[in-house]
C-alpha cells in the first residue's frame, strides 16, 4: 500500500471517529435535556401539590370544630347529662357569614345553658354586634363574663346593657344557680379585676362552673385554697388555640394565659378546659387552630 493510500485511510479513520464523539456529545446532551425536563415536570408537579396542600391546610384551619366533653361533677346519675355551649372569643366584625356557622351549632346542641367566655367584641363600633346573641337558645339562659378586648372596647355598663338587650346577663365577680350547677363568672384578669373570693364562695354551695376568659386566673384561685375545689369546673378562652399554630405548634399566646394553650389541663386539683375560640385578633387568619365550639355534658 503506498503512502497516499495510508494517508488517505487514516484520515477517514479520523473522520469516523470525529463523527463517532460528536453523535455521542450530541446524545449526551439530549439526555442531559430529557433529565432536565423530567426534574422540572417532577418539580412543578411537588410544586402544585405543595400549594394544593397549603390550601387544604389553610381551609381546614379555618372550619369550626364542635368538640363534645364528657365531666364528672358530681350531679344526679339518675337524670340525663346537663349539657353546656361554650363560646368563646368571638371577636365579631360585620361579615354575616362569619356568624352562621356557630349559631347553627349552639342552635343543634340543645343545650340547658348557655355560656360565653368573653372577647365578643374587640372595637367599640362593633358593639352593636352583640346583638346577633339573641338568636341562641337556652332554658337556662346564656351568660357571659368580659375578656380583655371587651374591657378595651367600652365600660361594663355599656357591655351589660348590650349583652341584656340581646337576653344575654353579664356576670363579674357574681355566681348564679343554673339548674343542678352555679356559674361563678369573674372580671377579666388582664383588663379586670377578678376575685378569688367569688369563686370560693359559690364552690361552696356545690358543683359550680368558673367562668373565666383568661385560664391563668385558675392558678390563682388553685394556689388560694383547696378547700372548695371538689365539684368545681373551669371553662376559658383567650387562647385561640395559639391562632397560628402550624401543625400544633403555637409560639405565642397572649398575656394571662399562662402555660395554657388548649383542651384539658388540671390546675392543682381543678379540671380546666381551654377553648380555642371562634374569631381571630390582630391579624384574621388562623393556622392549625380551629374554630371551636365546645360542649360539655355534665354528670
Amino acid at each position: 500500500m503506498s503512502n497516499e493510500e495510508r494517508a488517505s485511510r487514516s484520515e477517514e479513520s479520523r473522520m469516523r471517529d470525529d463523527e463517532d464523539e460528536g453523535a455521542s456529545v450530541d446524545g449526551a446532551k439530549s439526555v442531559a435535556r430529557s433529565s432536565r425536563r423530567v426534574w422540572l415536570r417532577r418539580l412543578a408537579g411537588a410544586s402544585l401539590a405543595g400549594v394544593g396542600a397549603a390550601g387544604a391546610y389553610a381551609g381546614w384551619s379555618t372550619r369550626l370544630e364542635v368538640t363534645t366533653h364528657r365531666v364528672a361533677l358530681g350531679l344526679d346519675r339518675e337524670r340525663r347529662p346537663f349539657r353546656v355551649v361554650l363560646i368563646t372569643d368571638l371577636h365579631l366584625t360585620g361579615d354575616r357569614d362569619d356568624r352562621r356557622p356557630f349559631l347553627d351549632a349552639a342552635r343543634r346542641a340543645t343545650p340547658d345553658l348557655i355560656l360565653i367566655a368573653g372577647d365578643t367584641i374587640d372595637r367599640a363600633a362593633s358593639i352593636d354586634l352583640i346583638s346577633i346573641l339573641g338568636a341562641l337558645e337556652a332554658p337556662l339562659g346564656t351568660w357571659a363574663v368580659p375578656g380583655n378586648w371587651d374591657r378595651m372596647a367600652t365600660d361594663l355598663s355599656t357591655l351589660r346593657r348590650h349583652y341584656e338587650r340581646a337576653g344575654v346577663r353579664l356576670l363579674v365577680n357574681e355566681r348564679v344557680s343554673a339548674g343542678p350547677v352555679q356559674i361563678c363568672g369573674v372580671d377579666d384578669l388582664v383588663e379586670g379585676a377578678p376575685e378569688i373570693g367569688a369563686v370560693e364562695d359559690a364552690a361552696r354551695g356545690g358543683p359550680t362552673i368558673l367562668l373565666t376568659h383568661c385560664p391563668a386566673f385558675v392558678d390563682q384561685v388553685a394556689s388560694a385554697s383547696t378547700d372548695t375545689h371538689r365539684g368545681l369546673l373551669a371553662l376559658a378562652g383567650h387562647t385561640h388555640g395559639g391562632q397560628i399554630a402550624p401543625f400544633g405548634f403555637a409560639p405565642f399566646t397572649p398575656p394571662g394565659s399562662g402555660s395554657y394553650v388548649a383542651g384539658w389541663y388540671r390546675s392543682s386539683d381543678i379540671p380546666l378546659y381551654v377553648s380555642r375560640g371562634i374569631g381571630t385578633s390582630l391579624v384574621p387568619i388562623r393556622v392549625g387552630s380551629r374554630p371551636e365550639l365546645a360542649i360539655f355534658e355534665l354528670v
